[in-house]
Order: structure tokens, then C-alpha cells, then sequence
């Protein structure tokens, strides 16, 4: 992934940014699903968690974890792709595979596990979070 990389470009320099991912270029090369994150609590003023829940066998356990590890005045932003946007939709009617459309090879591939509607992502972030701003790109 380089979801570090980048956001790192648009930091300034005085600011730490650590990388919980796969890979050799993150600080922390971990798997979402194996066990309780490996950092202290209340260590985090930012949070960002983009394109990732839908990958995890279990987003709550995830979001728990993100919530320990962020201080009490942290900020968090999520993102989740919508599975039901109207061109999946058609891909789904002329029975075209996506790039996370594999039957049988979801965990193999870490490709999207769950595929949640809007209603359902809104419904797991009001559970957890007070939601502050909903964009829809």
C-alpha cells in the first residue's frame, strides 16, 4: 500500500506518521485481523482509515482497536467504497467481475469481504463515532 507515502507528502516535516499495513515500507507490518493493535493506547491526535474495513474479517474489532489507540480529542477519517453505486450495479446485471469480484478468492487476494450499503456504513460509524461530515465522492 502507499497510503503512507502520500499522505506523508502533504505533513509537515515536525509531524510523525506511522503505517499500520502490509508491507516493508510501513512501521507497523501487520495484519488488521490478527490480533490487538501493536501500539499503546491514547497515543494518536489523527487517525486515518481509508479503503481498509471492507478487507478485515472483522471491522467492529478493527474500529475498537482504533479507538484505544486514539486520544480522547482525536480526529478520524474513514472511507469505504460503495459496492452499490450505479456502475457495480450494472457490472452486477451483465455479470462482469470486478477487481474485487472474485468468488473464492476474497481472503487469498485480501480483496472486499463485506460489501456494505451507505445505510449500513453510516449505521457502523453513528454506532462507534460522532460523525461530524459525510462526503460522498
Amino acid at each position: 500500500m502507499q497510503g503512507n507515502r502520500i499522505i506523508k507528502k502533504y505533513l509537515p516535516q515536525n509531524i510523525t506518521c506511522d503505517s499500520l499495513d502490509f508491507g516493508k515500507s510501513h512501521k507497523f507490518n501487520f495484519s488488521l485481523d490478527d490480533r490487538k493493535f501493536p501500539i499503546n493506547d491514547k497515543v494518536y491526535d489523527l487517525i486515518i482509515c481509508t479503503e481498509t474495513l471492507e478487507h478485515v474479517m472483522h471491522p467492529q474489532r478493527v474500529i475498537n482497536e482504533i479507538k484505544r489507540v486514539a486520544k480522547p480529542d482525536a480526529t478520524l477519517f474513514f472511507s469505504m467504497p460503495n459496492e452499490y453505486n450505479f456502475v457495480s450495479r450494472i457490472y452486477f446485471l451483465l455479470g462482469k467481475k470486478t477487481m474485487v469480484n472474485e468468488p473464492f478468492q476474497i481472503v487469498e487476494k485480501h480483496l472486499h469481504i463485506h460489501k456494505p450499503s451507505i445505510k449500513d456504513i453510516l449505521n457502523l460509524f453513528s454506532n462507534n463515532f460522532k460523525i461530524i461530515e459525510v462526503e460522498y465522492l
